[in-house]
């Protein structure tokens, strides 16, 4: 592990700083200060035994080093954060009793709570806003359901959220009731919202009435094979094609989708090399934003599998990279910075890596310290 910001400081008169800056310029060189590689980032937590809160902490764009992770927030399990286009921090409480809360940013650059509203839904772990931002859902994984709230233009969550349950089972003892995991807004259906059911083996997609009050319809947009255990997946950028990420089953599906909003299975691949025969919970998937990549994260194996993708938008597995640490939950796709951070949730610790023009990963070597994270992102506020 090399050495973390703030362990070592050299320092150097103002007079010896802009000299060294002139003689730089003189040569030809581009004079950068230390702060324009920094990217400030967020990271959500989760540990159901004790109350924690949202991090920020900064990666050096250059080399992938980390600055000591500092608290914003007080929360119990903030598992899933988003930010909206109102400079408004968004985070879902993992519990019993769930809750979405808002925070807006101090003059500190602590956080202030706007105001905070249950679930009504176990456990939420996913947050997805409209793309107008006037609503904001979140799925329920005990729950088995889906909440929908009306967003203020100060970024205040309305109260009264519309409740869509799900129904069903499948063949695992984690099957036994629905479990909501994911939710995002259809780039193709207008008011469509799809939802990712774990427990229930299917992704739905619910229209929803333009002001969020009701549903309108909700359909099967794809049946997952038994005990799969459907968990997350990411849209392709120019395609009308999907990428389902399995935690049940570890296997990467590719589907294009109908003019209905149906998904039509075109493959399914192991995220697993094919001598790995013990435990694994496939984590997170994200897609890169040239659609030439696919990454997701492998809970056991504790690795990243690499997949490219042709012109038509099919799949072939390249490899895994370690990920240096146990149970990576989460992970930051950085296209803009050619970089990948990873969160692994059990080893209390997030790792970087630079991706290369062909889309490999490449540990930089460094790691941050944050108590048990489970959401990294960068900070836009």
């Amino acid at each position: 592990m090399k050495p973390q910001w703030g362990k070592k400081i050299t320092v150097l008169s103002f007079v010896g700083i802009a000299s060294m800056a002139a003689l730089m310029v003189l040569a030809g060189c581009q004079y950068k200060t230390h702060n324009n590689t920094l990217l400030p980032m967020y990271v959500g937590t989760y540990d159901p035994s004790i109350s924690d809160g949202v991090y920020r902490m900064s990666v050096n764009t250059e080399t992938g080093e980390f600055t000591p992770s500092e608290k914003v927030i007080d929360a119990q399990s903030p598992s899933f954060l988003a930010q909206s286009k109102r400079d408004v921090l968004y985070a879902v409480e993992r519990a019993d009793d769930g809750v979405l809360a808002a925070y807006k940013k101090a003059d500190n650059d602590k956080f202030v709570k706007i105001n905070s509203v249950l679930t009504e839904g176990a456990s939420p772990c996913y947050i997805a806003f409209s793309p107008d931002q006037t609503l904001v859902a979140t799925a329920n994984y005990t729950g088995g359901n889906v909440s929908v709230f009306g967003l203020k233009t100060t970024g205040e969550i309305q109260q009264s959220p519309l409740i869509i349950a799900h129904k069903g089972r499948s063949v695992t003892d984690r099957q036994k009731s629905p479990h909501a995991h994911w939710v995002k807004w259809s780039p193709w259906q207008v008011n469509t919202l799809y939802a990712v059911d774990l427990g229930a083996d299917n992704i739905l997609q619910h229209t929803i009435s333009a002001d969020g009050k009701r549903v309108v319809k909700s359909t099967i947009a794809h049946k997952a094979k038994a005990g799969a255990g459907p968990r997350h997946l990411v849209f392709h950028p120019t395609q009308k094609r999907v990428y389902i990420l399995n935690e049940l089953d570890n296997t990467l599906v590719v589907a294009s989708v109908k003019s209905d909003g149906v998904f039509e299975v075109e493959q399914r691949i192991s995220t697993l090399p094919s001598d790995f025969d013990q435990h694994n919970q496939a984590g997170h998937i994200e897609i890169s934003q040239d659609g030439k990549h696919v990454y997701t994260s492998n809970r056991g194996h504790d690795s990243l599998a690499h997949f490219t993708l042709d012109s038509k938008g099919q799949a072939t597995f390249v490899n895994t990279v370690s990920t240096e640490g146990n149970w990576p939950r989460y992970f930051s796709l950085l296209d803009e910075h050619g970089l990948l951070i990873v969160a692994n949730r059990q080893s209390h610790s997030v790792v970087s890596y630079k991706v290369s023009h062909g889309g490999h990963l490449v540990p930089t070597g460094y790691k941050g310290e944050v108590k048990w994270p489970s959401y990294i992102e960068p900070a836009t506020l």
